[in-house]
């Protein structure tokens, strides 16, 4: 990806991340954070595009870093962490084909497992030992 890009997204993010986040305790423009990058693992999983899968990699290696880098972590954390971010976009697909299908107990199902994913990544933002 061109470097001036991603210099104007990395900028672009850092403005938006810094309004919304005045107290630097304030976990939810991280929150809001995950949602994308969890999109964007999906997308990196499913696309059938190689050029596309690294344009997207490169961009959410760079979101996820600053998020990491708060949390005394070692590349396990970053593994975990892409896992989890994984297993949230699995089980939100999941959860929407059940619900498209009328199936809505499993799709109740399937969204819990996805929110519980994201409370796991959570918690290694805040430093929690597990």
């Amino acid at each position: 990806m061109d470097m001036a890009i991603k210099k104007s997204l990395k900028n672009a993010v850092e403005q938006i991340d810094n309004a919304k986040k005045v107290n630097p305790l304030d976990l939810s423009a991280d929150q809001d954070l995950t949602i994308a990058l969890m999109n964007m693992i999906a997308i990196e999983k499913y696309s059938n595009y190689p050029k596309l899968v690294q344009m997207v990699r490169d961009i959410r290696t760079d979101l996820m870093r600053p998020m990491l880098e708060s949390v005394q972590y070692d590349g396990d954390v970053w593994s975990m962490s892409e896992n989890l971010l994984c297993q949230m976009a699995e089980q939100m697909d999941r959860g929407n084909h059940a619900l498209e299908s009328g199936k809505t107990q499993e799709a109740y199902s399937a969204y819990d497992s996805a929110y519980q994913a994201w409370v796991i990544f959570m918690g290694i933002l805040c430093g929690v030992e597990f």
